[in-house]
């Protein structure tokens, strides 16, 4: 949710008092596909550094190309993770919410 916060320039409560659950959905799906922020970042620097390190590596020493995987800071795993995290968290909200409106509706009866 965080890292939503800061590409969006909001804060964390912004963002959960404004975003549904559907924009987290979307919000979620396109990160997958066009990852932002810092976890952009560690890909590209983690492919520069793959790049320099076989172009420089000594075959006899090390026979198989580095991977870019060997150099990322954050695994893919972690991400996911991450923004599963988030989606349960908006989803916990939102259900309060729904169940307070429930309430009151019924109060008002």
């Amino acid at each position: 949710m965080h890292r939503l916060a800061l590409q969006l320039g909001r804060t964390v409560s912004e963002i959960e008092q404004t975003l549904t659950v559907a924009e987290l959905q979307d919000w979620i799906e396109f990160a997958k596909v066009e990852p932002f922020g810092e976890v952009r970042a560690d890909a590209q620097m983690a492919m520069l550094i793959a790049m320099y390190a076989n172009a420089n590596r000594d075959t006899k020493q090390h026979k198989e190309p580095y991977d870019v995987e060997d150099f990322r800071l954050v695994r893919p795993s972690e991400e996911r993770r991450e923004l599963a995290e988030g989606e349960v968290l908006v989803t916990h909200r939102m259900m309060g919410f729904l169940e307070a409106i429930r309430n009151g509706a019924k109060s008002h009866r």
